[in-house]
């Protein structure tokens, strides 16, 4: 048995740290300024800061022996690994599947820009195929223990992450309501 493993692209999630910081700053910079009043500002900040952190933030890609999990901003697949047909690796994760479609992941391991080498007779393997083969023994290890079960292939499973949605719902509320207490 093979431990989860979590990947979340760094550049991502340093976008999404400053995002929420700058929101932070512009928020607790308006209470200082204009006091109570400046609390309609919560709503509308919030819910711009959420929508740039949904996409970078909350992408990610798990891997265990039951599958893959892809949470590409507020979408989630759920993939055994029966259902994949193959693994490639085009500058980052490409997850084919058995019924011809596509799964790219949005917070899946990246590759590394090439350097050169300053020894050219180095061997060197990027980073990415390392993880595709890390990700192809996982597969196949999985399918053999599948195969001694004799259990059916699980299709896909697509879903929409609801807390992550509802929160968004909220700020979309408190951004109506902010706009609302403005007019009047």
């Amino acid at each position: 048995m093979t431990a989860p493993r979590t990947f979340r692209p760094l550049a991502s999630m340093l976008s999404a740290g400053v995002t929420a910081l700058v929101a932070i700053v512009v928020v607790v910079d308006a209470f200082v300024r204009f006091g109570v009043a400046a609390s309609v500002w919560i709503g509308p900040v919030g819910l711009v800061a959420w929508l740039i952190c949904v996409p970078l933030g909350a992408s990610s890609l798990r891997v265990d022996d039951g599958g893959v999990r892809v949470q590409n901003g507020a979408r989630v697949w759920d993939v055994p690994w029966g259902a994949v047909a193959k693994l490639r690796w085009d500058y980052q994760l490409h997850i084919d599947l058995v019924d011809g479609r596509t799964v790219v992941p949005w917070g899946g391991p990246e590759a590394k820009r090439r350097r050169p080498l300053r020894d050219q007779n180095a061997n060197h393997t990027p980073k990415g195929s390392v993880l595709l083969d890390d990700f192809t023994q996982i597969r196949e290890r999985a399918l053999g223990e599948a195969r001694l079960d004799s259990g059916g292939v699980e299709a896909p499973a697509t879903r929409w992450s609801f807390p992550l949605l509802a929160v968004g719902g909220v700020l979309a509320l408190a951004s109506f309501a902010s706009l609302f207490a403005l007019i009047i």
